[in-house]
């Protein structure tokens, strides 16, 4: 684990959704402006949310190189998994947990859709799945491969932080 002062420390303890990840971003510009070398602490407490917006993160941590340390406080689920995975050294406390699941829809009050609308969505879904799977492969180092990652999310695995370890996606629990 690596010591980050607490004014590179940043908090994402809400949904993954638009208005959170651009304050994120933001600040993690003003912090690599600041000093480009030095360690950024991203602390997780979240129910997941946005697929798209947090593969927003994900790949601006990727694109700049970002010494990113990510630690799981509580819990990371669905979309928040693959935003730890986005970190460099990845640490989760020991009574945390992390939810996989697949991904989904969630459809508006009286949503209509038509059958066009319905394949456009579904298409959409299976790229997503796709890409989460793949960074689950890839940031795992092997651990994990896609028919694995896959059944983990078809059952709606909870992973303890030991098994989060054994798995590849956090490198060591919080002592």
């Amino acid at each position: 684990m690596q010591r980050v002062s607490p004014k590179r420390t940043l908090v994402l303890a809400e949904e993954v959704k638009p208005d959170a990840i651009r304050d994120l971003i933001s600040r993690m510009r003003d912090l690599m402006d600041e000093a480009p070398e030095d360690w950024i602490q991203l602390n997780i407490m979240s129910p997941g949310g946005q697929i798209s917006t947090g593969f927003g993160l994900y790949d601006f941590v990727q694109a700049n190189k970002l010494k990113l340390q990510t630690v799981v406080l509580g819990h990371a689920h669905s979309m928040a998994v693959p935003l730890f995975l986005a970190g460099t050294r990845r640490i989760v406390a020991r009574r945390a947990i992390m939810l996989l699941h697949e991904v989904g829809y969630v459809f508006e009050q009286k949503e209509r859709l038509d059958l066009t609308q319905i394949r456009r969505r579904y298409r959409l879904l299976e790229h997503q799945q796709k890409e989460y799977i793949e960074v689950l492969v890839e940031r795992t180092g092997g651990k994990l491969n896609a028919a694995q990652a896959l059944k983990l999310m078809e059952t709606d695995t909870i992973l303890t932080a030991t098994q989060a370890v054994r798995y590849g996606i956090a490198h060591e629990i919080l002592p």
